[in-house]
């Protein structure tokens, strides 16, 4: 009977060690994890990168509020100022939405797409109120514009994605939530219009004129500001604007 028994119990743990468990969290996990992926391989061609360079006798506060890269001295006490930000390709024959600061003063703006080639882009547009802009790129590439989303049925607790160049670092993605709506009053340069949508997703320097997605890979808002002191606390122009 004891031998039984010890035989009994041998089976039983090698069975429980052998037969692996199944974890429903672990699968909605997966899901959730490949869902990200997809959104990436989805949106992340339609994002770029924009530098600009601009000739001026003195610093210019707001390109460094909102991401200097690098400045050199030029001749006669003139400065040029490099600056970067972000965009993404709205129509496939080469319009491109960003931040209006971004391109601000700008001398010479170049477009760098997700596949690494670089264009020269023009202004077609700008709302400094609502601080857009549109740009212009001639590329005889096939382009992959980006799916807009309705921002006005957004709620807070929703998953949102911030795609850019942060710091310099093009083609990266952070995620997190719609953390609030209506957000104004905010000590924005220039930024008349504000009905901002509030993220906890991961918006840093260079990320400006970035799209913000819902987890459609749908773009809900344009990435425009970040408060200097506070952890994870970003803002975006709704889509609607």
């Amino acid at each position: 009977m004891k031998r039984s028994m010890r035989l009994f119990v041998s089976l039983a743990v090698a069975a429980i060690v052998l037969v692996p468990r199944a974890w429903p969290e672990a699968s909605l996990l997966r899901e959730l994890e490949a869902s990200y992926i997809s959104l990436y391989e989805d949106v992340g061609p339609s994002v770029v990168n924009i530098e600009t360079t601009e000739e001026s006798r003195n610093s210019s506060d707001f390109f460094q509020l909102f991401g200097l890269r690098g400045q050199q001295d030029a001749p006669n006490n003139f400065r040029a100022q490099r600056a970067t930000g972000s965009g993404f390709i709205y129509d496939k024959r080469g319009y491109v939405v960003t931040n209006n600061h971004v391109i601000k003063n700008a001398k010479s703006i170049r477009v760098r797409l997700s596949n690494g080639n670089e264009y020269d882009a023009e202004v077609v547009g700008t709302d400094p109120e609502s601080d857009i802009a549109v740009l212009k790129v001639e590329t005889g590439e096939k382009l992959h514009p980006a799916r807009l989303g309705d921002s006005d049925a957004l709620k807070v607790g929703q998953f949102a994605i911030a795609l850019g160049s942060p710091s310099g670092f093009e083609g990266s993605l952070s995620f997190g939530h719609i953390s609030a709506l209506g957000r104004d009053n905010l000590p924005l340069p220039d930024l008349r219009f504000q009905n901002l949508i509030q993220t906890d997703a991961a918006i840093n320097l260079g990320n400006s004129g970035g799209p913000l997605c819902n987890i459609d890979g749908e773009v809900i808002g344009v990435n425009v500001a970040i408060i200097y002191g506070a952890n994870s606390i970003g803002f975006a122009i709704p889509s609607n604007v």
